[in-house]
């Protein structure tokens, strides 16, 4: 059953080549709050920043 979820959403959200409107944002904000905490520096060092 997971598998099958895997592979489903693989077929669909590969030709799409654009992430998720609200993993986006919610990366981005996280991103300017703990920017405060530990700097600019540190978020843009981010293996997940874009």
């Amino acid at each position: 059953m997971g598998a099958g979820i895997g592979i489903l959403s693989m077929a669909v959200f590969s030709p799409a080549e654009k992430p998720l409107g609200i993993s986006t944002a919610l990366s981005q904000a996280s991103g300017a709050c703990a920017a405060v905490l530990v700097g600019w520096e540190s978020v843009g060092a981010n293996a997940y920043a874009p």
